[in-house]
């Protein structure tokens, strides 16, 4: 029985790996020296340019300690990509923005993006009836509240 969890366990590794392989070759992006997270963390601050995105949020979208988030954003903003803009209310509290000149040069890139994700979640998603995934989105869902419960 525990073989069969750890085999479900590798095909769970195995689709995200596939999906990160499929992204990496069909989304050549020229952003220049910046890492794959970085273009993400420049993406979610793009999509959520009406909110007030801080530190803490990208550690929890993706699941990055506050070191590595600390780090990744201090070199982002050496170059000029994003600031750090104290609130109004806390001055401890610094929302991330996006550079103007920068953020024209990455907006075709995220409607790009955008694009090659939908278009990657239709072709995983081919021929599976929408009452599967909502099954299917419940039991992940579930597997990851699991998972937080021993954090």
């Amino acid at each position: 029985m525990e073989r069969n969890y750890f085999g479900k366990f590798r095909e769970i590794l195995q689709l995200g790996h596939r999906y990160h392989r499929k992204y990496t070759k069909d989304f050549e992006c020229s952003y220049g020296d910046l890492s794959m997270i970085q273009q993400h963390v420049i993406n979610y601050i793009l999509k959520h340019d009406k909110e007030d995105v801080y530190q803490k949020d990208i550690e929890r979208v993706f699941l990055i300690s506050r070191s590595t988030a600390s780090t990744m954003l201090k070199s982002l903003e050496k170059k000029g990509i994003i600031s750090r803009v104290p609130t109004e209310n806390d001055a401890r509290l610094k929302k991330l923005i996006i550079a103007e000149p920068f953020k024209k040069q990455f907006q075709p890139i995220y409607q790009e993006l955008k694009k090659l994700m939908n278009d990657m979640n239709k072709q995983m998603c081919q021929g599976i009836s929408k009452q599967d995934l909502a099954v299917f989105n419940r039991v992940l869902e579930q597997m990851k509240n699991n998972l937080q419960q021993g954090e």
